[in-house]
């Protein structure tokens, strides 16, 4: 899972066909200094982006050794629900951690106590296309009923004889790519931000919340 960066002024990446994650870093350029500058920004960009790609493949990591679990190998959903209580309560960043069956029933929500009825929410066409591809796939940041938070989901599908039979989901925090955009040290006239496919803010340096859409002329430089 790699973001492969398209270099112009403002950078766009993308990940997975899913998920569109436009890292922009815009500059008050002093007309002398612009090439010079767009480099520097170019550079800044390249490094943002590796964090986050970073990010995410380090939460996918845990997300993969957790699917790994013998209990659910062998249909132990109590068993289960038990082990990723105790991932979840490790993992700051995470929102929650739900478990699918592939034809779309939701089988727990880590947060809630096990037998609890929750309808599948949240952004379903990562869902559909974790099911439908056996990949894992990042979604568009969203809100649904047990996280009402704006949160961005991983989804991992657990491939058991060959066919999907399991979908795992984790809604992470839109903090935790904000951490990741503040340590790259920008200089404050710059503005670095990370959106969705549907070009709504999952981060945003200087802050804005997450989910609000870019405004037109922030639309019209991620597309050039």
């Amino acid at each position: 899972m790699r973001l492969h960066p398209q270099l112009s002024l403002l950078v766009v990446g993308t990940l997975a066909p899913v998920l569109m994650l436009a890292v922009a870093a815009g500059v008050l350029l002093v007309r002398h200094e612009r090439n010079t500058m767009q480099e520097e920004a170019i550079g800044r960009t390249r490094s943002a982006m590796s964090a986050v790609d970073a990010l995410i493949n380090g939460h996918l990591t845990t997300l993969q050794a957790l699917a790994a679990s013998r209990a659910l190998e062998t249909g132990n959903i109590r068993a289960f629900y038990e082990e990723t209580r105790r991932v979840l309560r490790a993992q700051p960043e995470w929102l929650n951690v739900g478990l699918a069956s592939a034809d779309g029933i939701q089988l727990f929500d880590a947060v809630r106590p096990f037998g609890t009825e929750t309808p599948l929410t949240g952004d379903l066409a990562s869902y559909r296309l974790a099911v439908e591809r056996g990949m894992p796939v990042i979604g568009d940041v969203d809100e649904g009923i047990v996280v009402p938070d704006p949160s961005v989901r991983i989804r991992l599908p657990v491939v058991l004889k060959g066919s999907v039979r399991y979908v795992l989901t984790l809604p992470l925090k839109p903090d935790a790519f904000s951490d990741v955009l503040r340590a790259q040290r920008l200089p404050e006239s710059w503005v670095i931000a990370l959106v969705d496919r549907n070009r709504r803010f999952i981060a945003r340096l200087p802050p804005m919340a997450p989910g609000r859409a870019v405004s037109e002329s922030f639309r019209a430089a991620i597309e050039r």
